[in-house]
């Protein structure tokens, strides 16, 4: 079993605590099919410090998903909850999830997440189909803020979080990070930059080792991207705080 990596000395925000007794709670209320997963952004590389059920696989310690860190990039603060979007279990089951963020004087510190195991119900609804039908049906399509939203990927660590944003990111730019022309590379590392992947601690030496990039290269670039992004009148929106440390 993986091994808690956040400093078990470190104290979750009040507004985090206080939902931490009714993580168990609404687990046993909803039944086995759920998982209840309590964080805290204080640590967005640790930031899981209660989960109950084990439909993801992960532990205390575990860091932000993907769907978390992009959509907190996006809306900073003012991210709106995030209700019944699709994401992928590890041993590949399809899930129903929700993410409501937790707020204290309207800054988002962190998230208490439902995840719901779909994977019997979406094979009764195709046993159905074929009975009413006589053939196999599409499935209605889904509603439209989980159309736009990304699969959600579940991991323990950041490396499995920032694998699953790059694979999206170079997925998108049609290119082996190793035949990108300047302008492409510049084009990718902005693109993963708006996808959050260097929100988190780390974030930066990981990319390079996986697309090949020195780390170098991708401060200098990122740099150079937040700075034309200045001049054009916008910046990251979570948390303010981020910067590109120096080399």
């Amino acid at each position: 079993m993986p091994q808690r990596r956040r400093n078990d000395s470190r104290v979750p925000h009040p507004a985090v605590r206080a939902l931490m007794p009714y993580v168990n709670a609404l687990a046993a209320a909803i039944g086995p099919v759920c998982e209840i997963v309590l964080h805290d952004f204080a640590d967005p590389a640790h930031s899981l410090v209660r989960i109950a059920g084990s439909l993801t696989h992960r532990v205390p310690g575990a860091p932000m998903t993907n769907i978390v860190v992009d959509a907190l990039q996006r809306g900073g603060d003012k991210t709106p909850d995030l209700f019944n979007y699709r994401s992928v279990a590890p041993d590949g089951r399809s899930l129903r999830s929700s993410t409501i963020f937790i707020r204290d004087d309207h800054r988002i510190v962190g998230a208490l997440c439902v995840n719901i195991d779909i994977a019997s119900l979406e094979s009764a609804d195709g046993l159905l189909r074929r009975l009413l039908h006589g053939v196999d049906q599409p499935a209605a399509e889904g509603l439209a803020a989980e159309r736009d939203l990304p699969i959600e990927r579940f991991g323990n660590t950041v490396a499995d979080v920032l694998d699953d944003l790059i694979r999206q990111a170079v997925d998108a730019h049609g290119q082996p990070p190793v035949r990108l022309t300047k302008d492409e590379r510049l084009a990718l590392v902005a693109d993963l930059e708006h996808r959050g992947a260097f929100l988190i601690k780390g974030g930066i030496e990981i990319v390079g080792q996986r697309l090949n990039i020195s780390r170098f290269t991708i401060y200098s670039d990122l740099q150079g991207i937040r700075a034309n992004r200045r001049l054009n009148g916008g910046d990251s929106a979570w948390p303010a705080t981020t910067s590109v440390p120096e080399p």
